[in-house]
């Protein structure tokens, strides 16, 4: 059986949370190199 938690679980939110400042702390640091790269227009 599959385990569903509740969205508002505080462990869940603060992990939640700390995976997403990590995934936009990465993002930032690794695609600044590649900004000419623009994915979300067509030239």
């Amino acid at each position: 059986e599959w385990i569903y938690y509740q969205k508002d679980l505080p462990c869940l939110n603060r992990k939640k949370l700390l995976a997403e400042q990590a995934i936009q702390i990465a993002a930032n640091e690794v695609r600044k190199p590649y900004s000419r790269i623009n994915l979300t227009t067509k030239s």
